[in-house]
C-alpha cells in the first residue's frame, strides 16, 4: 500500500508528520511507500534527526505553502506547486490507473465492449453526482460516505 502524507501541515510540520511517518514504517509492514510532500529539505532534515534510512519514506518536492492564514480552496488554485496541490495531483494519477485498470479488468471478465463502456461511463457520472449532492448539500466527505460510494460503485459493477 502506498500512502502520501502533507507534510507541511499542522503547527509543528513537518517534526511530528516526519515522527509519525517514520514510526508507520517501522511497525506496519503493509505499506510499501510513504510519500512525505512538502519542503524536501526540510523534510530531509526531520528524517535525519530522526536517524532514518528506510527506503520507503520519499520525499516528493512541493516549493510552495499555504499559510494557516490562507482560504484553502483559493490556495490551492493558486499556489499549484503546494504540498496539497501535489497530494491531489497524487490523487489524479491513481484514480486515471485505477479507472484504466477496472475497465480493462470489467472488459475481460464481461467480454463485451457495451457492457464495459456503459459502467466505464456510469461509475464517473454517478461518483460525480454524488460529490455535487454532497457539496451542495454542505456535507463533507468522510469515511461513512466513501463507504456509501464504494457501496453504490459495487452495486453499479455487479449489475
Amino acid at each position: 500500500m502506498r500512502i502520501a502524507v502533507d507534510a507541511m501541515g499542522g503547527d509543528d510540520a513537518p517534526r511530528e508528520i516526519v515522527k509519525g511517518a517514520v514510526k508507520a514504517s517501522q511497525h506496519l509492514t503493509g505499506i510499501t511507500q510513504i510519500i512525505l510532500v512538502g519542503d524536501r529539505t526540510r523534510i530531509e532534515e526531520e528524517l535525519k534527526a530522526c536517524d532514518s534510512h528506510d527506503d520507503r519514506l520519499t520525499i516528493l518536492h512541493a516549493s510552495e505553502v499555504v499559510g494557516m492564514d490562507e482560504a484553502p480552496a483559493q490556495a490551492i488554485r493558486r499556489k499549484k506547486d503546494s504540498s496539497i496541490g501535489r497530494a491531489i495531483d497524487l490523487v489524479k494519477q491513481n484514480v486515471l490507473l485505477g479507472g484504466s485498470l477496472a475497465i480493462i479488468v470489467l472488459l475481460l471478465f464481461l467480454r463485451s465492449i457495451t457492457s464495459t463502456i456503459t459502467t466505464a461511463v456510469a461509475i464517473p457520472i454517478s461518483a460525480i453526482g454524488t460529490f455535487v449532492f454532497l457539496w451542495v448539500l454542505g456535507r463533507n466527505l468522510n469515511v461513512v460516505s466513501l463507504a456509501g460510494i464504494s457501496f453504490a460503485v459495487g452495486m453499479l459493477v455487479d449489475n
